[in-house]
């Protein structure tokens, strides 16, 4: 580490302990009343609000359209319900329904566009330029031999998309 650096760092933390230092206790200290001044006057006998005070919270109305649809996005489970949905072949069940959920119906198209374009390069490869190996780590060269360069494909496509790929989790 250089010497300037440490010294710049120290600089920041004095700077920032110096900026601090000044600043009245902020959340632990009683606010004043209004129109008070703090020579000669008493304190009086009703409290005054601190920054500790209950935060009032407001309720939410019933009827906005975020409680009302409340209703339909949370599931609601009694005993027997949670122990079907807490079984062990509910993935069969899972899977069975999957190409019914709605974010795999929004995110079909893109889905299908990804996982060809990223089939097609990998088999082309294998297939016209560099050869396969089998299951038993056999090489074998390409079957169609056409003096073809590799194909490659920038990471950013598929970087993008996972974030559309990871609501498929």
């Amino acid at each position: 580490m250089r010497p300037d650096c440490c010294s710049f760092r120290i600089g920041c933390v004095m700077l920032a302990l110096a900026s601090y230092l000044g600043r009245p206790a902020g959340a632990f200290q009683l606010s004043k009343p209004i129109g008070s001044s703090t020579i000669g006057a008493r304190r009086s006998a009703q409290p005054t609000p601190t920054a500790l005070d209950v935060i009032k919270v407001k309720k939410p109305d019933p009827f906005s359209y975020a409680e009302q649809s409340r209703l339909y996005r949370r599931d609601f489970y009694d005993h027997d319900a949670w122990l079907k949905h807490r079984a062990k072949n509910r993935f069969v069940g899972t899977i069975a329904k999957m190409f019914e959920s709605g974010v795999i119906r929004q995110l079909a198209d893109e889905i299908f566009l990804i996982g060809a374009v990223a089939t097609f390069v990998c088999l082309f490869n294998s297939l016209c330029v560099v050869g396969y190996e089998d299951f038993q780590n056999v090489h074998h060269d390409p079957i169609f031999i056409y003096g073809a360069p590799l194909v490659t494909l920038p990471g950013e496509p598929f970087s993008l998309s996972s974030p559309a790929l990871s609501l498929l989790l």
